[in-house]
């Protein structure tokens, strides 16, 4: 996708559908939303203070999608992009980091980006980074593990 406006070419990552409505993520950071089985598109603001880039999209419903990003961050929208909820206390990399700088002991360094996330009905994330070597799980309730 070219923007005439800002003289950028995008480069789409992920898109989700459940039913007509539809989202697309691409880099620079980008995302779309439509109502209408793609026959329009709205474009959706991303925060300059959004850890990481999204790189996963998720239609759950009604004006409702997951977002992840490559430093596993992950919000929620009920009412069509103009307003996302944090649905982790800190990202994967904030987590890790920080354990390290605190001399705790068999802490690792995060490198990489998120390229999956499952989720089960205990409210439990998975998350794999790029290299494949590292599988990290998430509770909302006791962080990132």
């Amino acid at each position: 996708m070219d923007d005439p406006d800002e003289e950028l070419t995008y480069r789409f990552e992920n898109i989700s559908f459940n039913g007509q409505e539809g989202w697309v993520i691409g880099k620079p950071a980008i995302i779309l939303y439509t109502k209408d089985g793609g026959k329009s598109w709205f474009r959706v603001p991303v925060s300059p203070k959004l850890p990481g880039e999204p790189c996963l999209i998720k239609a759950l419903g009604s004006e409702t999608a997951e977002l992840t990003t490559t430093s596993g961050a992950i919000y929620v929208t009920n009412n069509g992009g103009r307003n996302w909820k944090a649905q982790v206390k800190e990202t994967i990399d904030s987590t890790l980091n920080r354990t390290i700088s605190s001399g705790v002991s068999g802490a690792s360094y995060f490198t990489g980006n998120v390229i999956n996330v499952i989720r089960n009905n205990e409210a439990w994330a998975r998350f794999l980074d790029s290299t494949g070597k590292r599988d990290f799980k998430e509770n909302s309730i006791n962080g990132i593990y």
